[in-house]
């Protein structure tokens, strides 16, 4: 091989290695949950997750009473006031709700209702993961 071809390949690689190392590669979007709760709620108050920023694009929300209830559920509210919602779960202490879309970004909140008068914990999660 002579010299010039040399050079032209070393050359070569050389782009080739510099352009490898600088390539942009898309990284996945990142997951993200959030937790919340209301040690004192009563039937029908509804329990909103105000951690951290309040309409996310949640696909996944789970409530958690602290007694079981004749209803407990999971729902989401938008910017616009749209309910998202889903069949609240019955005779339970827990319900959750999966959105086949993560559009339009959504407020988690959560309620049971009961005839009982006292009031209960409820604490919920939500998530960008899906079901």
């Amino acid at each position: 091989m002579n010299i010039s071809r040399w050079r032209a390949l070393v050359a070569a690689v050389a782009v080739v290695a510099a352009l490898a190392g600088t390539a942009v590669v898309a990284s996945p979007a990142q997951a993200y949950q959030h937790w919340w709760n209301c040690p004192t709620a009563y039937s029908a108050g509804q329990c909103y997750d105000y951690s951290g920023t309040y309409y996310n694009p949640w696909e996944h929300i789970t409530i958690n009473v602290s007694n079981t209830s004749n209803h407990v559920c999971a729902k989401g509210v938008t910017a616009a006031g749209n309910i998202r919602s889903s069949v609240c779960a019955v005779n339970t202490t827990t319900d959750g709700t999966c959105y086949t879309s993560a559009s339009p970004e959504t407020l988690a909140y959560g309620y049971w209702l009961d005839t009982y008068t006292g009031s209960r914990s409820i604490s919920g999660t939500a998530n960008t993961i899906g079901c």
